[in-house]
This record gives structure tokens, sequence and C-alpha cells, in this order.
């Protein structure tokens, strides 16, 4: 095997065993859950603006049922948008537990890490949506091209959408990844040695 390959997956693993070093521990995990579930009723809610603005600012609606709907967005993005919705909350939940991981340890944020991450929401966004339903943010982009006969290919261009996002938060992961296997390592050389 060439040496540059060699050393390309040995990049990529030491970043995944540096992903599950800090996603292990309780806390990290639990942040990359709930950040997780926010993102994608984040993501539902600006893809479903239209329908879930009215719910949530109507006057007629107690304030319980408004509680329970935000609560619900996680579940109905999971459910109306399937598993690429899911794919990306759960890559960036992880990005941004990572992340605050590194912040803590390494007192140093890694802003190309973070910019892949914000990236990889922002496409996402877009590729999400029911194009049918009119909810899709891609057909107004397509629309200002006087393309009308590729909302007929919307549904598929999103589906390459949400795979370009899915790539650039797994970058961004595996990136956060190898900094917090770093860290990780540097954390138990200081604590090995302040024991001795």
């Amino acid at each position: 095997m060439p040496t540059a390959l060699k050393s390309y997956f040995d990049t990529i693993l030491l970043s995944l065993e540096g992903c599950y070093l800090v996603l292990k521990q309780w806390r990290y995990l639990l942040i990359a859950l709930l950040s997780g579930a926010v993102i994608a009723g984040l993501l539902y809610t600006i893809v479903n603006w239209s329908s879930t603005w009215p719910l949530l600012s109507s006057p007629l609606l107690p304030f319980l049922d408004r509680l329970a709907l935000l609560v619900d967005l996680p579940r109905l993005a999971v459910i109306n948008h399937g598993l690429p919705m899911l794919l990306v909350a759960i890559v960036q939940g992880a990005a941004i537990s990572l992340l605050i991981y590194n912040s803590r340890t390494g007192k140093k944020v890694d802003t190309k890490s973070m910019n892949g991450s914000i990236l990889a929401s922002a496409v996402a966004s877009h590729g999400l949506g029911c194009s049918v339903c009119g909810t899709s943010l891609l057909l107004p982009i397509i629309g200002l091209f006087g393309a009308s006969g590729m909302y007929a290919a919307a549904d598929t261009l999103a589906m390459y959408i949400n795979l370009i996002a899915l790539t650039v938060g797994l970058i961004a992961l595996l990136r956060l990844g190898y900094i917090s296997y770093a860290n990780y390592q540097s954390q138990a050389y200081l604590q090995s040695k302040s024991n001795n």
C-alpha cells in the first residue's frame, strides 16, 4: 500500500477513535443527542415555516400545546424527511459535541471544522423540503434560472444536495475527531504525569 494512502487511512482511524473517545463520555453524548434533536427541529422549522409559524404564534393555542409542538419537531423532521435529515442531524450534533470538547480541553477553536459544520447545515436546509407541497427551499432557486422543467427533478436534486451536506458534515466531524484524539491523548499524558 502506498505511504500516502496508508497515512490517509491512519488519519481516518485516529479521527474515528477520537470521536469514540469523546462520545463515550455521557455528557458529550448527551450534548450530541440534544444538539442533534435541536438541529433536526430547526431544519424542519426552516423548511416548513409556513405551517409551523402560524401554530406557534397563534394566541388561541395554549402554551403547553405550543411547547408540545416544539418538542415534537425533531420527530416530525425524521418522519417527513427520513434518513437524510436524521443523518445530517446526528453528524451535526456529534460535531457540536466534539467542538465543545475541543474548546474545553485545547483552549483553541478549530474554525475550519466549525465553518464546515455550519456549511453542512446550510446546504442541508436547502436540500430538504417537499417540492410538491411547495416547502422546498430549492424550488425558488431553480425558478430564478427559468428552468421550470427542473421542478420535476427537484426531489432527485434535493437528494444529491443532502448527500453533499452529509459529506461536508462528515469531513468536519473527522477533522474534529482527529483534533479530539490529540487533545484526549494530551490530557491523558498530563494526568499520568500529575499522578506520578
